[in-house]
């Protein structure tokens, strides 16, 4: 079963605003949602998630980071379904 997905980003962040349009498609073609988390307010997540800004993640699971790696999400979907 698939965990919460979680996508990290900050405001103004271009590569942010690129991946969560993406997200939007796939999920909701599979019926599957998320949480925007902006990292901006929280200096253990800007320490963690900075640099690598989007970045997706399950669980403990980062599937992908600054772009949308759609062979690794639907990988991901594929083993947890």
């Amino acid at each position: 079963m698939i965990k919460e997905l979680f996508l990290y980003s900050s405001k103004e962040c271009t590569l942010c605003e690129s991946m969560q349009k993406e997200l939007d498609k796939v999920c909701s073609s599979r019926g599957l949602s998320y949480h925007t988390i902006d990292i901006s307010d929280d200096p253990e997540l800007q320490h963690r998630y900075g640099a690598r800004l989007p970045v997706l993640v399950s669980g403990n699971e980062e599937i992908c980071e600054l772009v949308f790696d759609t062979k690794a999400f639907n990988n991901y979907v594929l083993a947890h379904d």
